[in-house]
């Protein structure tokens, strides 16, 4: 298949990870100007924010990791 934007236009995205089944994503996106964890579903192709609070980022190179399960992600 070929590549596409999920975020668009609107900020900086970075550090995806795939949940262990392969059908969602997890970024960090600093959309609005503050950084937070967003989750793309592929099957609903959807996006959400996972949590409103700001995530501190400090080095740019911090990654998410999903638990075995896929049930949750670590930041």
């Amino acid at each position: 298949g070929g590549a596409r934007a999920l975020t668009g236009e609107e900020g900086s995205a970075w550090a995806p990870a795939w949940s262990p089944d392969g059908r969602r994503l997890a970024f960090y996106w600093d959309r609005g100007g503050a950084t937070t964890v967003w989750l793309w579903d592929r099957d609903r192709d959807a996006l959400r924010r996972l949590s409103p609070e700001p995530t501190r980022t400090f080095f740019g190179f911090e990654s998410i990791r999903w638990t075995p399960d896929g049930r949750h992600v670590v930041v």
